[in-house]
């Protein structure tokens, strides 16, 4: 069978019109019915019920071009996104072109053996890179509300772990005898074990006694 060009994209709404897409994906010498356009938001749903990209992962063969007009047509984080690249490059076996990132486009170049291998690398690094900076926007965002917070007088900082004093006591003292196992003692009260052996310090201190 002969290898097709495949285009995938998605478009936010079902009022947006995927029609800049499609031209795109036309450019390269797509066929319209190797054309998969989802129309939902990309952090809507899971990738199971993206229907057309599901029919476009269905039709990807060994040795076809899967043309993405973004990155982010793959999934909605980067740990989806590179868990999908791998899915085309290395399971179904296809080659891959990002239009808006030329670096990222994995066919074969004349007098170039290796530039699958070389485009994987930078495509990894990509993926580092882009999960790195989601980790710092979220910590950029959670300080930003805590301050606002602040401001406003309504942030209380974390809540204390509760914990039942009694039962903390009496699983610790069968811990200590080698009835049970400290790990336990931490999973049954949920407990970290840094919070653990915080309290197994204030149970000494207070001769096997909490203060109340």
């Amino acid at each position: 069978m002969e290898n097709v060009k495949i285009g995938i994209g998605r478009v936010s709404t079902k009022d947006q019109n995927e029609a800049r897409q499609k031209e795109a994906f036309r450019k390269e010498g797509i066929e319209e019915r190797y054309i998969f356009i989802d129309k939902c938001s990309g952090n809507a749903g899971h990738m199971d019920e993206r229907k057309e990209y599901q029919r476009a992962k269905g039709v990807a063969r060994k040795g076809d071009i899967v043309y993405l007009d973004s990155l982010d047509r793959l999934g909605r984080n980067t740990k989806e996104i590179e868990q999908e690249w791998r899915y085309f490059t290395e399971e179904a076996g296809c080659y891959m072109v990002v239009l808006n990132m030329p670096l990222l486009d994995t066919r074969p170049r004349d007098g170039v053996t290796d530039v699958s291998e070389m485009v994987a690398k930078i495509a990894l690094a990509v993926f580092s890179w882009m999960a790195q900076r989601e980790t710092e926007e979220r910590k950029r965002r959670q300080m930003a509300g805590i301050e606002i917070a602040k401001r406003e007088g309504k942030y209380t900082g974390r809540k204390p772990v509760e914990v039942d004093k009694e039962k903390f006591a009496r699983l610790y003292e069968e811990a200590k005898k080698g009835e049970r196992t400290h790990k336990y003692v931490m999973d049954t009260l949920g407990l970290t074990r840094t919070t653990y052996y915080q309290l197994v310090k204030e149970y000494k201190a207070k001769t096997g006694r909490f203060e109340e």
